[in-house]
């Protein structure tokens, strides 16, 4: 018997930019919008972060003219349960969110369900408006450039 080995080497740059800078939140979706990212958005956050910073989000992702749904779950720890998992999940489906969709998690624990939607409601990317955000759009976008510089034959 021969024996073959295969090495499958994954270096990653792990290197992010951090936004610093007034007004974020108002600035966050005419980047994305800019950027092509998706075109249907979930903003996935807890009541209370809900109240202080949701609300104004949604309306910055409206007036960029983005498809945007606010998902709110009751805060604290005990929210964080499949039940409410399921809740987003079913909200999602209800409105058709699919594959040009991404969910953007703003703090709260909302952070917990973005991941869950892509596996479940097949989102291409979940959006973070944080530090994570910035390196996953950058990557994001590094790889439509190479698509575009090298298409497929």
């Amino acid at each position: 018997m021969e024996k073959i080995r295969v090495n499958l080497k994954i270096s990653e740059d792990k290197s992010y930019d951090i936004l610093i800078g007034e007004d974020l939140l108002r600035r966050i979706p005419w980047e994305i919008k800019e950027s092509g990212l998706a075109y249907k958005f979930a903003i996935v956050t807890d009541s209370t972060v809900e109240g202080l910073y949701g609300n104004a989000l949604l309306e910055e992702f409206e007036r960029a003219g983005l498809d945007t749904h606010i998902i709110a779950f009751p805060a604290g720890e005990k929210q964080k349960s499949r039940e409410t998992k399921a809740r987003i999940e079913d909200h999602m489906l209800e409105n058709k969110f699919g594959r040009d969709s991404a969910v953007v998690a703003l703090g709260g624990g909302g952070g917990r369900y973005s991941g869950i939607r892509r596996s479940h409601i097949h989102a291409r990317h979940p959006v973070h408006p944080g530090p994570d955000h910035a390196r996953r759009m950058r990557r994001q976008l590094d790889r439509r450039e190479d698509r575009r510089r090298h298409p497929a034959r």
